[in-house]
C-alpha cells in the first residue's frame, strides 16, 4: 500500500510540475504582445518577453507589435514534453517569422525565469505583470494672507487640492479623482466682499470627467461659470485587436475555378519525408517545408493523407488538403480519403466546396 502511495504521488508530481517556458526576443528593437491559444500573455509590450508555467498540448502563438505597423507573426507548435524554448523574431523581406533557436527538455520545476510572466489559461486569470497600484496622495489646506500697504489691502487665498488614483493589478484602469478649490477673497471690492472661487473636480472609473466652475465678484458684477467636460462613454479604455489571417495560397475565397498541377514528378518515398519533417520541431515550420518539397510533384490520395496526418492543428490539415487535393493522380479516392482528416463540420464542408472548383 506504500507503494502504491507512493507511486502515485510520484505521477501526481510529475503532471504538477509538467510545464514549460516559452522565451521570445527581438532585436529589432519592436516592442508585441504575446497571445496563446487567443489568450494574451503580458499587459506591457516588451521586446524580450517569456511565459513561465504552460501546460503540455498543442499552441497558437500569434505576436501583435505595439507600434501599429508590423505585420502580425503566427506560429503553431506542440508542447509534448517540459521544456524551455528559445525563440526569436526575424525578419525576411519585410515579412516576419519566429525562429527557434533552442528547444531543451527540462524536469518543470524550475523557478521561473526572471522578469518571466505567468501563463494565462483564460481572460479572467490576473495578469502577472499588470503595474502596481498608483498610490493615493493629499494635499493639506493650504491659506496664504497678502497684504498690502500698511495692511489697508491684502487677498486671502485659501486652496484645497487631493489627488486620488487606483489602478487595481487586472490591468484595468480604475478609479481617478483630483479635487482642487482655490478661494480668494479682496476686501478692496464690493464693500469687502468681493472674491473669486474656482473649484475643479475630475474623477472617473476608465472615463476622464472633468467639472469646474468659478464664481468672480466684483464691485459691478458677479460672474458664474461652470464647465463639464468628460472623455469617454463609461469604462475602461482598452484596445482589442483581433488577429487578422491571411488565406493560404490554396484557399478559394471568391468559388473562381482551380487548375490541377500537371507534373511527371510522382513522390515515391513519402516515409522518408515524413521522418525529415518530424525533425523540425514547429508545425509552421513543417508545413512550409512539406509544401516547398510538393511544389512540382504529385502523389496518390494514400500518400496524400499520411504526410497530412502528421499535422495537429486543422487549420493546417485544410491548408494541405487543398494543397494536395490538386496535386493527387485519384481525386475521386483522395475526396473521401481527405474528409475524414478532420472533425468539425465546418471545415469538410469547406472542403468540399473546393473541390468542387478543381477542374
Amino acid at each position: 500500500m506504500k507503494h502504491l502511495i507512493l507511486i502515485l504521488s510520484t505521477i501526481f508530481a510529475s503532471f504538477s510540475f509538467a510545464q514549460s517556458t516559452l522565451s521570445i526576443f527581438n532585436n529589432g528593437g519592436q516592442q508585441f504582445y504575446v497571445i496563446l491559444n487567443g489568450i494574451k500573455q503580458n499587459s506591457v509590450p516588451q521586446t524580450n518577453v517569456t511565459v513561465s508555467g504552460i501546460q503540455n498540448g498543442p499552441y497558437s502563438v500569434k505576436l501583435i507589435f505595439a507600434d501599429g505597423k508590423t505585420g502580425d507573426i503566427d506560429k503553431n507548435f506542440l508542447i509534448d514534453e517540459p521544456s524551455l524554448i528559445t525563440t526569436r523574431v526575424v525578419f525576411k523581406k519585410g515579412k516576419g517569422k519566429l525562429q527557434l533557436i533552442g528547444m531543451e527538455p527540462s524536469s518543470g520545476s524550475q523557478a521561473p525565469a526572471q522578469n518571466a510572466v505567468v501563463y494565462r489559461p483564460t481572460d479572467q486569470t490576473v495578469y502577472s505583470d499588470a503595474p502596481a497600484p498608483a498610490p493615493v496622495v493629499n494635499t493639506p489646506n493650504t491659506s496664504v494672507n497678502m497684504s498690502g500697504n500698511n495692511g489697508s489691502v491684502g487677498q486671502t487665498v485659501t486652496t484645497n487640492q487631493s489627488i486620488n488614483t487606483n489602478n487595481s493589478n487586472t490591468g484595468q484602469p480604475g478609479n481617478v479623482g483630483i479635487n482642487m478649490n482655490v478661494n480668494i477673497q479682496d476686501p478692496t471690492l464690493n464693500n469687502g466682499q468681493g472674491g473669486m472661487n474656482i473649484s475643479v473636480n475630475m474623477s472617473g472609473t476608465g472615463n476622464q470627467t472633468q467639472q469646474s466652475s468659478s464664481t468672480i465678484q466684483t464691485s459691478e458684477t458677479t460672474v458664474v461659470t461652470s464647465t463639464n467636460m468628460t472623455n469617454g462613454a463609461g469604462g475602461s479604455q482598452s484596445a482589442a485587436v483581433k488577429p487578422t489571417q491571411t488565406p493560404p495560397s490554396s484557399a478559394n475565397t471568391n468559388n473562381q475555378s482551380v487548375s490541377s498541377v500537371k507534373c511527371q514528378n510522382i513522390l515515391a518515398d513519402e516515409k522518408k519525408l515524413i521522418s525529415d519533417l518530424k525533425k523540425l520541431n514547429f508545425e509552421a515550420d513543417r508545413k512550409e517545408q512539406l509544401e516547398k518539397d510538393m511544389v512540382a510533384h504529385c502523389m496518390t490520395a494514400a500518400q496524400a493523407c499520411e504526410l497530412i496526418s502528421i499535422f495537429t492543428f486543422e487549420s493546417d490539415r485544410l491548408d494541405l488538403a487543398k494543397y494536395f487535393y490538386v496535386r493527387t493522380i485519384d481525386k475521386e479516392v483522395a475526396l473521401s480519403k481527405f474528409m475524414d482528416l478532420f472533425t468539425f463540420d465546418s471545415n469538410k464542408v469547406e472542403f468540399r466546396e473546393f473541390s468542387r472548383t478543381v477542374k
